[in-house]
């Protein structure tokens, strides 16, 4: 099955200098029928204005990761505290919780992207790692994208891909797990869905089937 998610249908919030998208349930957007897509608890994309934060709170088992897109932003993760800037990402391995926040530390809007994969298993004390965006960065815990270094736990993974070539390209969704795609730029054509800016596509696979991105165009596909 392919269900599309219209950038219109989304939950939307505007709160201490955030103004948000949401794909699914949080604050004071609730929608039963958004509450995860498999281990995916949470996406959102964000504009935060100079000074505005999301401030400190307890945050159980997660993985989270934040990629950041325009501006600064500082991250608190338990006892340990990160500045990112443009282009870069960070990882945050809550394990068996702690606290967690974020403020925009720069004189202009931050733009950031923020994804929760829910966790139940006990990974330990909570962990930070940052890195730098490329035109393809795979973030995933298992072997199926050829990598060394695993950045996630279990069978999640993230894919940013950005497009610059004269032509399109496809990218193929192996069948056999949740996964969620989001349009961040451009467009992109799942089995003739088409999907424009922001929109997303919610997928679960009998057969692998290929992602056709449209140039120039920046992508997330997340396993779940």
């Amino acid at each position: 099955m392919i269900e599309k998610r219209n950038a219109e249908d989304l939950g939307f919030t505007d709160f201490n200098g955030a103004q948000a998208a949401h794909h699914f349930c949080f604050g004071p957007y609730q929608s039963l029928d958004r509450v995860n897509w498999g281990a995916l608890r949470m996406l959102n994309t964000i504009s935060l204005k100079p000074g505005g934060a999301r401030e400190p709170y307890f945050l159980g088992a997660m993985e989270v990761v934040i990629f950041v897109e325009e501006g600064r932003l500082d991250i608190i993760c338990a006892d340990r505290r990160v500045t990112l800037g443009r282009g870069e990402f960070a990882v945050l391995a809550m394990r068996t919780g702690g606290d967690f926040g974020f403020r925009n530390c720069g004189d202009q809007t931050a733009e950031l992207i923020e994804i929760w994969f829910n966790r139940t298993d006990d990974l330990g004390m909570p962990t930070l790692r940052r890195g730098r965006v490329t035109d393809q960065i795979v973030l995933a815990g298992h072997d199926g994208h050829g990598q060394a270094d695993r950045w996630l736990s279990g069978e999640t993974g993230v894919t940013r891909l950005e497009n610059r070539a004269a032509e399109p390209i496809s990218w193929t969704i192996v069948s056999g797990r949740p996964v969620y795609v989001l349009v961040l730029e451009g467009h992109a054509e799942i089995r003739d869905i088409l999907l424009d800016h922001n929109d997303a596509a919610a997928l679960r696979l009998e057969n692998s089937t290929d992602l056709l991105i449209e140039k120039p165009g920046k992508y997330l596909i997340l396993e779940c």
